[in-house]
């Protein structure tokens, strides 16, 4: 399973890429340690993309209802992309790893590496990984962390 297949509007078409970076945002209203990461990150996004667009998001929620997962999303920037269907959900939890604890039996064949809240950051013409730590990334170094991210993607890691 790759990203192009589960997020065609990001991946796969480098003509149609929404900005360099993505940011996978791996997270749910219910856990107390995501309350405080929305806010921060809605901050970092709007001060890193106040010029040219830097930075694109995407929603992968562990909420339990279609209800929680608008109302969770509606506190992110209005242009994230929140992933729709369940399926994709599960697919990209898979892909890296990332879910809530709660989460582990009802994904079969995850090799859980992250729990919630995660942002994974992509540079979005590669589909590479240049941060596991997008959480740590962005309380360290705010907006800075874009030039760290464009740096490892240059280097290649």
């Amino acid at each position: 399973m790759s990203l192009a297949s589960l997020l065609p509007a990001f991946f796969g078409n480098t003509s149609s890429c929404p900005a360099p970076f993505t940011l996978l945002l791996f997270a749910s209203s219910w856990c107390p340690d995501c309350t405080p990461v929305v806010p921060l990150l809605s901050r970092f996004y709007t001060a890193a993309n106040a010029g040219e667009k830097k930075i694109g998001g995407v929603y992968v929620s562990s909420d339990r209802t279609d209800d929680a997962i608008r109302k969770h999303a509606s506190l992110l920037p209005s242009d994230f992309v929140t992933v729709p269907t369940l399926e994709d959900r599960s697919g990209l939890k898979k892909l890296f790893g990332a879910c809530a604890g709660s989460e582990v039996s009802g994904l079969p064949g995850i090799q859980r590496r992250f729990g919630i809240p995660t942002i994974i950051v992509i540079e979005t013409a590669t589909e590479k990984v240049v941060s596991e730590d997008g959480v740590g990334d962005i309380r360290s170094h705010g907006e800075k962390c874009v030039g760290i991210w464009e740096s490892r993607a240059a280097k290649g890691s």
